[in-house]
């Protein structure tokens, strides 16, 4: 019975002890006489001294529970064991949840880049402006044909008074009226105008 008892005194003085460095240095940090020191030696010695003794005492309870495990192992294996499958499922589940982040990444850029495929082949698609451009370029070519048309129509409706006489003067037969442009619409009043003033009449 004395074994026991003799560990449970030297865990509680290992606690002890861990706390009671941990405090040393703490204390050289927020005490004021640290703040009044002048000499940084001095001061430095004290805080090395403190975190070593804070780091010994730090070892010696990692060993007592090493100690410990190993007992515990050899005494109860299915113990150790099932803190294994513990381990192993949490490690599992934080994997599982690594991975439908992602997953739902993925799902994201791949989106992403439909929409700007998408995007893309609208941009690339021609727009069917050439029949529209076209349309004009035919109506004015056709301009000139039909004012054409309607000059030879007035001429054939309104022709130009004939001599009594029978015989032509001179000037108008030297004289040959102007050809007419294309594309200038003649009404017959002034046709009959020019023709007056080919002919000599007044």
């Amino acid at each position: 019975m004395a074994m026991p008892s003799t560990e449970r005194s030297n865990e509680h003085n290992l606690i002890d002890e861990l706390e009671t460095a941990f405090q040393n240095c703490l204390s050289l940090l927020t005490s004021q006489e640290y703040f009044n020191v002048t000499d940084s030696e001095e001061t430095k010695a004290g805080i090395e001294h403190a975190l070593q003794r804070f780091l010994e005492v730090g070892r010696q309870m990692e060993a007592f529970f090493l100690r410990k495990r190993m007992i515990l192992s050899i005494q109860k294996p299915e113990q150790v064991i099932k803190e294994e499958f513990t381990d192993l499922e949490q490690e599992l589940l934080r994997k599982e949840s690594l991975l439908q982040k992602h997953q739902h990444r993925l799902q994201q850029w791949q989106s992403l880049l439909c929409n700007l495929q998408s995007a893309q082949q609208q941009t690339s698609i021609p727009q069917p402006t050439s029949k529209l451009s076209q349309q004009p370029q035919s109506a004015s070519n056709s301009m000139p044909l039909h004012t054409m048309q309607s000059n030879m129509a007035n001429y054939s409706q309104h022709p130009p008074p004939s001599n009594p006489t029978g015989m032509q003067p001179a000037s108008q037969s030297l004289v040959m009226p102007p050809p007419q442009q294309p594309g200038y619409q003649q009404t017959p009043l002034a046709f009959l105008e020019q023709t007056m003033s080919n002919i000599g009449m007044p």
